[in-house]
C-alpha cells in the first residue's frame, strides 16, 4: 500500500483526479440511454441546448473493456471483464448507450513491419514482441481500423450522423514526428481512403463522420495534408496550469505552451479544440487568440473526466469564459457500466 503522502500526491499538487460517470447495467436500452443522458447533461453549460451537444464516448464508449495495452488484453482475457472488439463496443455505444460519437486510438507496430502494415485500434503502441503473443495477436487481428470502419459503414452509422474520432497517438505526445508516427498517419489516411472508395456515392458523407484528434498538432497537419476534404481536425489541448504542467506527463497529459499556441495560430486546417476545463480554467482567454487571424470559428469539445460536474459548472459560468460556451459542440465523457459489458449486451438492439 502506498504511503498516505504519495497516495494523495495528485491532490497535493493540484492535479485533477480522473473520474468516471457510472451508469447502471440494464437489459433496457431506453433506460440506459436516459441515465447516460442525465449523467452527461450535468456537464453541459447552461447556455446550450443539451440535445444539440454531441456526446462522445472516450475509448469507444466502454473504457473498462477497451484495449489500452497489450498487457491489459492478456491480463483480462480469462476474466469476467475481458477486452472486447471495438466493433462490439461501438455497437453498444451507439445502439444501447445512445452516444453520438466515439473516440478511439490508432497505432501501428512500433518496430519493423511486425503488424503486416495494419493499423490497430489500441491505446499503447504494440511491439513485434507483443505480436508474437498468441492472445494479443489474435485480438489485434480482429481489431484493425479497417474492420471497425467497414462495420461502421455496414451498420449505416454514417447515414445516421454518428461519428468516429481517431486519435493519432505519437511518441512523444508532442514534438517532431518519428518515422513510426509518419507511418501511422499515412496508413490511417490510406485505410480511410479505401473505405471511402467502397462507399461509392456516400463517400463524402462517410468522410464527414470521421474526425482526427491528437495532442500532436504536427500529426494533425500531416493528416490534413494526406486526407481528402470533409474530415475534421481537433487539437487536444493539455494543461496550461503552471504546477500541473511540470507533472502532466505522470498521468499521460501534455502541456499547452506558447510554442504550441503559436503553431496553431498559423494552422489554417484546424477545425476544433478539445480540452478539459479543469486543465485550462481560463479557456475563454486562451483559445480566442488562436482564431484571431482567421475568419473561421473553431468548435470546442470539453472533456469531463478530469473535472467534476460542479467545478465545470463554476468554470463555465465565469465571466471570462462564458462568451466561448456557445461554441462548445461536444462533450467527451468517461462513461462506465456498473457491470462488465457482455457480447449479448453489445448486440442489443
Amino acid at each position: 500500500m502506498a504511503p498516505p503522502f504519495f497516495a494523495d500526491l495528485p491532490c497535493r499538487l493540484c492535479i485533477p483526479k480522473k473520474q468516471a460517470s457510472i451508469f447502471a447495467a440494464s437489459a433496457d436500452a431506453e433506460a440506459i440511454q436516459a441515465e447516460v443522458r442525465s449523467l452527461v447533461d450535468r456537464f453541459i453549460p447552461a447556455e446550450l441546448e443539451p440535445a444539440a451537444v454531441e456526446i462522445v464516448g472516450h475509448q469507444s464508449g466502454v473504457p473498462r473493456q477497451y484495449p489500452r495495452s497489450p498487457d491489459k488484453i492478456r491480463r483480462q482475457v480469462a476474466t469476467a471483464c475481458p477486452v472486447l472488439p471495438t466493433v462490439e463496443t461501438m455497437r453498444f455505444a451507439f445502439e444501447t448507450m445512445g452516444l453520438d460519437a466515439i473516440e478511439m486510438d490508432v497505432q501501428v507496430v512500433v518496430d519493423g513491419d511486425g503488424g503486416g502494415g495494419e493499423v490497430y485500434v489500441i491505446h499503447d503502441r504494440p511491439t513485434a514482441a507483443d505480436m508474437a503473443d498468441e492472445v494479443v495477436a489474435a485480438y489485434l487481428a480482429g481489431n484493425t481500423l479497417a474492420l471497425v470502419l467497414e462495420a461502421f459503414v455496414a451498420a449505416g452509422y454514417h447515414q445516421q450522423g454518428r461519428r468516429i474520432y481517431l486519435e493519432l497517438k505519437t511518441h512523444p505526445p508532442m514534438g517532431e514526428l518519428a518515422d513510426v508516427d509518419l507511418r501511422l498517419v499515412e496508413r490511417t489516411a490510406g485505410i480511410i481512403d479505401e473505405v471511402a472508395l467502397s462507399c461509392g456515392s456516400e463517400s463524402e458523407q462517410f468522410r464527414s463522420q470521421i474526425g482526427f484528434v491528437s495532442f500532436n498538432d504536427r500529426a494533425l497537419k500531416r493528416a490534413s495534408d494526406l486526407a481528402a476534404s470533409g474530415h475534421s481536425f481537433h487539437f487536444i489541448a493539455g494543461t496550461n496550469r503552471p504546477i500541473c504542467s511540470l507533472l502532466a506527463g505522470m498521468i499521460d497529459e501534455t502541456r499547452l505552451d506558447r510554442a504550441a499556441i503559436e503553431r496553431l495560430q498559423s494552422s489554417s486546417w484546424l477545425t476544433g479544440i478539445w480540452f478539459s476545463p479543469g486543465w485550462v480554467p481560463d479557456y475563454g482567454t486562451v483559445f480566442p487568440t488562436i482564431d484571431a487571424a482567421w475568419d473561421r470559428q473553431l468548435s470546442y469539445g470539453i472533456g469531463t473526466y478530469y473535472t467534476s460536474a460542479s467545478r465545470l459548472r463554476r468554470l463555465t459560468r465565469q465571466e471570462g469564459n462564458r462568451h466561448l460556451n456557445s461554441r462548445i459542440t461536444s462533450v467527451i465523457t468517461e462513461l462506465v457500466s456498473s457491470t462488465p459489458v457482455t457480447g449479448p449486451q453489445c448486440r442489443h438492439r
